[in-house]
Order: C-alpha cells, then sequence, then structure tokens
C-alpha cells in the first residue's frame, strides 16, 4: 500500500508506478485477476510460456474453456502456484499439453477437480510439502510422469487421479501421509514397474492399480512392509486376474519421506533407498558444484556428475535450522542441473543440496551433499514506533542492504482530527551494503494532534525524494 500526501506526491506516484510498469513488464504477455471474492490473487503469463499464480487466498474455479488464460493454455510450458495460495481450482490448467513443469507452494490445500488433466508432457512436480494437502479426482489424468514421487503431507488422492498413463509412468513412491486412494486412482498406467507403499498407509482399494486393455506384459512389482496393509493387499491383488502380473517384496523403511528412508547420524545426513539392494556397480555422483548468488531473487545453478545406466537420481534441497534439524523445500527427480530459484519463502534459511542416485531398477548408491549457503534479501527494512503517545514522539527503522542501496528517507507527520497536517519532521540515512544499522527520527507531539504517520521514501529530503514508499506506512493514534 502507497500513501500519500497532497497532489505533488500524488502526481510523482503516479508517474513513478506508470515509468515502473514500462520498464519491468516488458516480458509479461497478459496479467489479470483471479481470486474469489476477498482474495487478492493474480496470474500472469510471459513471453517464454511461464504462467505464474501469487497473492494470498483462494483462487477462483472456472468452467473449462472460461479461464482466462484459456487461449495461452497450449503454450504454457511451465507453471507455479506460489506460497499464500489455498488451492489450485479444478480445471485450473486442463489441456496444457505441452507443460513440462508445475511448482506448487506450502500453502496449497487442495488440488482440485481435473486441474492438470491432459498435460500429456508434464513430467516434472515440484510439490513443496503441504500440513495437509487432497487430490481430487481426475487431477492428473494423463499426464507425463515417469517417475512419480508424491510428498509427505498428501492425505488423499482421489479416483481416477492418475488414470491412463499408459505411455509414460514407471515408478510411483506413495507418502506416509496418504490415507485415503480411491478408485482406480492408478488405473491403467501400462509401464508401471515398482509401486513402494509406507507401512502408514492402512487402506487400498483393490482396483487402484486397475488396468485395463493390457493381455499380457502388465507386470508390477509392489516394495511393501512386512506386516502392513500393503503387504495384504499386494498378496490379495496378485490372484485377481491372470492378466495382471503382480508381485511384491518385503523392504524395511526406517524413516519414510516419499519412500526414501533417511536418517541423521551425529550431524551426518545418510539416505538408502530401500527399494533394492544395491548392485556390484552402482550408479553414483560425482562434482557437486553450485553457481551463482544466494539473494533473494536470484537463481542458483546446481549440478553433479552422474554415472549410471539410467539417470534417475533424486535431488532433495533441504534447509537446516539453528538446531540442526533438516526439512525438505523442494525436490527434483532425474535432472543432472538445476535452475533453483531463491524465492522470498527461502530468505534466511540455510540450504543443502543432497544427491541421491538411482537407477530405474531400484540400485542406489551413495549420497553426496553439497552446502548451498544461506539465502539474504537483497534488502530487508522494518519501521516501527518505539513510544505510545507521549511529549515525544519517536520511530525507528531498522535496514539492512546486501545489493545496492537506496537513500532512505523517515518522514514523520503529525495529523489534526480533521486530518490536516500540522507538524512535520524528517531524517535521512545513507545504508552501506553488508551493514545493518537503523534511523531514528523524532519531533515533540503538538497539543492537538491526534493521529501520526512514519513514510519511508527514497532520498536525502522532502526536495530531493522519489515520494516512492520503500515499505507501508506506520501509524500510532492518540
Amino acid at each position: 500500500m502507497k500513501k500519500i500526501i497532497g497532489s505533488v506526491l500524488c502526481t510523482v506516484m503516479l508517474f513513478a508506478v506508470c515509468f515502473s510498469s514500462a520498464v519491468f513488464a516488458a516480458d509479461v504477455t497478459a496479467s489479470g485477476a483471479c481470486g474469489v471474492d476477498g482474495s487478492d490473487v493474480t496470474w500472469t503469463y510471459y513471453s517464454d510460456g511461464k504462467i505464474t499464480f501469487t497473492g494470498t487466498g483462494t483462487m477462483k474455479s472456472y468452467n473449462n474453456g472460461s479461464q482466462p488464460w484459456y487461449k495461452y493454455m497450449t503454450s504454457i510450458t511451465e507453471a507455479e502456484f506460489g506460497e499464500g495460495l489455498t488451492r489450485v481450482p479444478s480445471l485450473a490448467l486442463y489441456g496444457a499439453e505441452n507443460m513440462t513443469s508445475v511448482t506448487i507452494g506450502s500453502t496449497v490445500t487442495e488440488i482440485g477437480s481435473q486441474a492438470f488433466r491432459s498435460c500429456s508432457k508434464l513430467a516434472e512436480l515440484n510439490f513443496t510439502p503441504a500440513t495437509t494437502c487432497t487430490i481430487a479426482d481426475y487431477a492428473f489424468e494423463r499426464d507425463g510422469f515417469v517417475t512419480l514421487a508424491l510428498p509427505e503431507g498428501i492425505t488423499s488422492v482421489g479416483p481416477y487421479a492418475f488414470n491412463n498413463m499408459q505411455g509414460s509412468l514407471k515408478q510411483l513412491y506413495l507418502p506416509s501421509t496418504l490415507q485415503t486412494i480411491g478408485e482406480k486412482a492408478f488405473r491403467n498406467a501400462g509401464k508401471l514397474e515398482s509401486v513402494s507403499i509406507p507401512k502408514e498407509i492402512t487402506n487400498i482399494p483393490d482396483d487402484a492399480f486397475e488396468n485395463d486393455g493390457f493381455s499380457s506384459g502388465y507386470a508390477v512389482n509392489f516394495k511393501v512392509v512386512k506386516g502392513s496393509a500393503g503387504e495384504t493387499f499386494a498378496k490379495k491383488v496378485n490372484s485377481l486376474s491372470s492378466n495382471y502380473k503382480y508381485t511384491y517384496e518385503l523392504v524395511d523403511y526406517c524413516n519414510v519421506t516419499k519412500n526414501i528412508a533417511w536418517e541423521i547420524k551425529n550431524g551426518v545426513f545418510s539416505v538408502t533407498a530401500g527399494l533394492a539392494e544395491s548392485s556390484a556397480n552402482p550408479p553414483e555422483v560425482a562434482n557437486l558444484k553450485k553457481e551463482g548468488g544466494l539473494l533473494v531473487g536470484d537463481t542458483v545453478t546446481l549440478g553433479y556428475d552422474f554415472t549410471g545406466t539410467d539417470d534417475a537420481s533424486i535431488t532433495f534441497i533441504m534447509s537446516e535450522d539453528t538446531d540442526g534439524a533438516l526439512s525438505l523445500e523442494k525436490y527434483f527427480v532425474g535432472k543432472s542441473s538445476i535452475d533453483l530459484e531463491l524465492t522470498d519463502s527461502l530468505k534466511r534459511k540455510t540450504l543443502k543440496m543432497i544427491v541421491l542416485p538411482m537407477d530405474k531398477t531400484g540400485d542406489h548408491g551413495t549420497a553426496k551433499k553439497l552446502e548451498i549457503g544461506t539465502v539474504v534479501p537483497e534488502y530487508e527494512i522494518s519501521a516501527k514506533f518505539d513510544t505510545v503517545w507521549s511529549d515525544t514522539i519517536k520511530a525507528t527503522v531498522n535496514y539492512e542492504f546486501n545489493k545496492g542501496t537506496k537513500n532512505l528517507l523517515a518522514v514523520l507527520c503529525q495529523y489534526d482530527s480533521s486530518n490536516k497536517m500540522i507538524k512535520v519532521t524528517y531524517n535521512t540515512a545513507a545504508p552501506v551494503v553488508g551493514t545493518p544499522d537503523k534511523l531514528t527520527v523524532s519531533e515533540a507531539a503538538d497539543a492537538d494532534a491526534v493521529n501520526a504517520k512514519l513514510y519511508l521514501w527514497e532520498g536525502t529530503d522532502l526536495v530531493n525524494t522519489t515520494m516512492v514508499s520503500v515499505v507501508d506506512f506506520v501509524e500510532l493514534n492518540k
């Protein structure tokens, strides 16, 4: 929110906004609002084929063909649903046939019916784990996944959610949080080779992996835990039809996240696949590397060398808190070069890359770790009043710049009961890159004043300023 004082400031602000739009909107093809009443959600389609959905709240649902971005549907190559969104609505990107990658933020708790249906080239799902998240019916039907690792936090997969992936899906890893699997949820995955089922999953429909139209060659190996519902299901389903070639093997998971078991001992991160015994010549990774800065808004390029029969490694991007505990931020399957965008949600987090080499048979090598570093904001500013209304009004602005600087002008204004400005004072600061500091401004309280506002603009005084708000104003009422 930007607040203004007087008609001059209004004119300057209008010019600044128009100029900024002209400079920074060059790659934007189209954009608009797409939130339900009261939700600040917008969509933006870029000339490179990427579409983003940003804001806070709930996205509006549309009938297919009426989505505001529908005319670009077959041109979309990448989609991102940002932090702050609560759901991906039904039919959101139905028929985005050239889209290869989707990123979904951690605040999303629902993926609606047919949201990504008929996205035949969709092969990469970067899904930040949520507290709980459900996947509705037909949500990913006829998509292009080869390896699908649903993250922890997924609690429900609806009927036919991943139906008809006959030409692609080979490996499926289910999360330990999954409570409900709908009928025929993974039906007609004609090339499905293995399904890993954690011991926490207690109910699996007999037809969850039903296959129609394949009289032979449909062979699925279930990785299950002894004594679990997965083992019961695997034994039972094997006898349902002679056309199905179901087998199963018992595996031992110690701590399951996306069916990859990991544990931390004495500060050392180790990963085991829990899927198969490593072969005599397991795949390996080496030369883990990173290029680029660690500022919010930067893109860090991560990579490694892979040696193995099939590049199907899994890369984890982890964050480490002050106690040394690790949390999963993102994961990537089968990519030896990764462009990681450092979003605001990663600010102040210390990141690590952990790569588990694994080939298509489930054979795995030794996991390797790379310290990425701590993500810092380009600049960070906060403003507050230090005291309640008294004889003196004092406010403090804390700031830190890690890239470039801008002169800061703190303006403290007092208003009477008719909202007339009756007193103003200011102070300035010239920040130094890499040096946290603070700027204070104070003045005697006017007897007629009932309201005070602190504005923070770029500039050195009331004449030499852009009058563009650096942060939202702060208010103090008497």
